[in-house]
This record gives C-alpha cells, structure tokens and sequence, in this order.
C-alpha cells in the first residue's frame, strides 16, 4: 500500500518519485523494493508523511486518522486564521478572541430567532 500512496501522492503534487526520495536522504533503490512490496522503514514513512502532510495512518492504509491531537484536522481557512492570529501580541490576540466570542453570541441569538 505504501507504494501505491507514494506515488499518487508524487502524482498529486507534481513531483517524480526517485528525486523526492533522494531529496529525503534515502536511497532511491528502495522505490522499486517497494513497488515489489517490500517494507518501508519508520525513518522513511517519517520524512514522506512530514513532506506530503499525511499521516503515516494514510501512507500505510489509504485512510488519513482522525485523531483530534492531529493539526491536519483543521481546515485552510483556520489554519490561515492561526497563522495570522500567531503574529499578533497577546494584547491584540485578547482583543480577536473578545470579539469573535461576541460574534458568535450574535451568531446564536440570530439563530433562536429563527427557530421561533
């Protein structure tokens, strides 16, 4: 399986396979090894799922994990958010989260209007 996720993983972002694994600091011999299904070492599904940002769950199975301590649960735009929200002082990131709280306090009073 791994070899399979390897290389639609590859296809999906434009990169050929042997290159990427040199560019990892392993042996690009191991490649073919795979492809004859042979096991790929936890050294390797390390730096593959930290380049391509899978789990290893998903290099093995096909299926990503779901884990809530994994940050790969968030999405593009709360990721962005975290990014943006990481350069503010803590004074100003006070300030954010006052007023998303009150704008998801609005949010839920819009909401019991509706429902009535």
């Amino acid at each position: 399986m791994f070899y399979q996720q390897l290389i639609a993983l590859c296809e999906r972002e434009g990169v050929k396979p042997t290159p990427l694994i040199k560019s990892l600091g392993f042996s690009a011999g191991n490649i073919k090894r795979w492809e004859n299904g042979a096991t790929v070492n936890s050294d390797i599904l390390l730096a593959v799922s930290k380049h391509f940002k899978v789990s290893i769950d998903y290099l093995l199975t096909g299926k990503e994990s779901k884990s809530p301590d994994e940050i790969s649960l968030m999405n593009a735009n709360e990721t962005t958010m975290m990014n943006l929200f990481r350069m503010l002082t803590e004074k100003e990131q006070d300030r954010i989260i006052g007023r998303l709280e009150n704008m998801v306090e609005e949010s839920q009073k819009f909401k019991n209007k509706e429902a009535i």
